[in-house]
């Protein structure tokens, strides 16, 4: 009736709580002619918000206790104390005191009139030698390298001038341009490589839930849930081109005895993915190592039209170590993945500052004329910000991943033990 009368459309709903408000008893008007009265803090409050943005970059970021302090503190260099008390005294208290002048209260809803630009959140503990590396000088002295040694290898080529770009590469005019000018440009993404790795746990007792992810049980019950605790750490590596082509993946795992196998290949299948359709013939077991078989093994890749299987191999903690690494590169070039010719172009792949980079054996086989990388190594403490798959998105969503699988495959096998209890009994 009232959208009628006024000529409103449906979107415009009125609540019956704000209809049932205004006809209260207690109320002299159903009409409401104002919206109440102006704080004098609002004055103040633009110049809080801009403050605690920028203790938050410099990582000096303020409890609420001390933002709260913040504020008084400017109250009281304004000399806004004898106005704001006043107020509160006409609108809120009259008996109020210094003690009311700002407290909890406010500090509430303070957060929630500025809740688009400011947020309560658990702290991160930030290394100070990060701080010291993430400058805008260092990293434009990490690219100004990295870019000489990708025009050195025949990747990148420089421009006569600079010129717009857009996303993929090409060149466009200011409107339609994605960045700064660049005075250069990768003429063979395939042959600029980018790897990271990922470590995680077969152990599933720290693993957490997806969003929050609630169970139904009985009321008397505990949703408890069936895990593995199995310990056993495994490393992931994905090798990417930056044509955004995947490469290579490899996977380390953990092997408790000591010996020298380092970096030698696996070329068996590694577990039983009981998650696979295809039944297990012991007559012909062909199918059953197919992509979509028991023993599938490791993800392979399709590059420059050869396939690359995956690359398993084991390490005492199921870490990355300079003999792995030299396996990996020269896995790659037995493969002959990337041609070298004269003039180049040469194989470029850029890295992280990990202790692995730096030994003998990897340094001695990349400066092999035989088979020659050009590697380059990104500012330290500073990988989330330039190196490719390292962002806390990615991560935080193979974790996720990694951790459905998990559980989807244990459940599987509790399964495939009950059905077989069933069938027995």
């Amino acid at each position: 009736m009232i959208n009628e009368k006024y000529g409103l459309d449906g979107v415009n709903k009125i609540k019956m709580s704000t209809v049932r408000s205004r006809v209260d008893f207690k109320r002299r008007n159903a009409v409401v002619n104002h919206i109440g009265n102006t704080s004098p803090l609002v004055q103040l409050e633009s110049v809080a918000v801009e403050l605690l943005i920028k203790c938050g970059e410099m990582n000096q970021p303020l409890t609420c206790d001390q933002g709260l302090e913040l504020i008084r503190s400017l109250v009281l260099k304004d000399s806004l104390r004898d106005e704001i008390l006043g107020w509160i005294r006409s609108n809120c208290n009259p008996k109020a005191d210094d003690e009311f002048l700002i407290g909890k209260g406010y500090w509430r809803n303070f957060l929630r009139r500025n809740k688009f630009k400011l947020k309560s959140k658990k702290g991160k503990l930030f290394p100070q030698s990060r701080d010291d590396w993430c400058t805008a000088e260092n990293f434009k002295e990490m690219y100004d390298r990295v870019y000489e040694k990708l025009i050195e290898s025949g990747v990148a080529e420089k421009l006569h001038e600079s010129v717009y770009m857009d996303r993929e590469g090409n060149i466009v005019n200011q409107e339609a341009s994605f960045g700064l000018k660049v005075d250069k440009k990768i003429i063979h993404p395939d042959y600029f490589l980018h790897v990271d790795e990922f470590g995680d746990n077969l152990d599933m007792t720290k693993d957490k839930t997806n969003g929050g992810q609630k169970y139904v049980v009985g009321s008397n019950q505990n949703p408890n849930i069936a895990v593995s605790s199995n310990n056993l750490h495994y490393t992931v590596l994905g090798f990417t081109a930056s044509n955004g082509q995947p490469v290579m993946c490899a996977i380390i795992l953990t092997r408790e005895d000591v010996d020298s196998s380092d970096g030698v290949k696996l070329n068996v299948a590694v577990g039983i993915d009981v998650l696979s359709e295809v039944p297990i013939d012991v007559n012909n077991l062909k199918d059953s190592f197919s992509e979509d078989g028991a023993f599938c093994g490791g993800p392979k890749c399709i590059f420059h039209g050869k396939e690359v299987p995956c690359y398993v191999t084991t390490s005492q903690k199921g870490g990355m170590n300079s003999k792995i690494l030299t396996s990996l590169f020269k896995y790659m070039d037995d493969l002959d993945l990337f041609p070298r010719v004269d003039g180049g172009p040469f194989p470029t792949v850029l890295i992280d500052g990990h202790g692995s980079r730096f030994g003998l054996e990897f340094l001695s086989y990349i400066n092999n004329p035989n088979h020659l990388w050009y590697v380059c190594l990104g500012v330290p403490y500073g990988t989330h910000k330039w190196q490719v798959a390292d962002s806390e998105e990615q991560n935080g969503a193979m974790r996720c991943s990694i951790g459905q699988v998990k559980r989807d495959r244990l459940l599987k096998k509790i399964w495939v033990i009950v059905d077989y209890l069933f069938l027995t009994l």
